[in-house]
């Protein structure tokens, strides 16, 4: 198969073209674009163009997609809970568990997890890494930030899991006594 650009009758695809169609069969033209192939086989060239062809397109709006979706910042979710930082980060880590995590990090004031990739009809879902720092704050508090980042692969079926993560964790914490005021000494 042989491709060359050209108008018909220009000398150029003529040079390109030497011998001409003879062995090669008759020239099927799409725009200005001629295809010379074996007999019979025109038709079959289009075909696997045109699938590339829309392959390619489809690839590049997925792509602008993709991209588009990932430059949207996550701004998380903030909250303070009324619960030492241990007992914070336990049901922080807990509560990820709860969400389908893998925790990678347990770390002092830091616990992250990742779900795993599933496969789903149309996308997939998961790969999001779902981070809580925890800070102490005043009067005993605990100051949470929890944060999703979405992977490339799957972002269309990604979702953010900030809320879910500070809910479970909530839960969980109200299952736990809380926390009674510290002793003073009397006179």
């Amino acid at each position: 198969m042989v491709v060359a650009r050209g108008m018909p009758g220009d000398p150029r695809l003529d040079e390109d073209l030497a011998g001409g169609p003879g062995d090669r069969g008759p020239p099927a033209s799409r725009g200005n674009y001629y295809v010379y192939c074996p007999p019979g086989q025109g038709e079959i060239v289009f075909k696997s163009l045109f699938r590339t062809t829309i392959a390619a397109v489809a690839a590049l709006v997925l792509a602008n997609f993709a991209a588009g979706t990932a430059s949207a910042e996550d701004k998380g979710v903030q909250a303070t809970l009324k619960y030492s930082v241990e007992t914070v980060q336990k049901a922080a880590a807990d509560a990820l568990t709860v969400i389908g995590c893998e925790i990678k990090k347990n770390d002092a004031g830091y616990v992250e997890g990742y779900r795993s990739h599933k496969i789903g009809v149309f996308v997939g879902s998961g790969g999001e890494t779902v981070s809580v720092k925890v800070t102490a704050g005043s009067d005993g508090a605990t100051n949470v930030d929890i944060r999703t980042k979405k992977s490339f692969v799957g972002m269309a079926g990604q979702k953010n899991w900030d809320q879910p993560v500070l809910d479970e964790m909530t839960k969980s914490l109200a299952a736990t006594p809380a926390p009674e005021p510290a002793a003073t000494s009397g006179s």
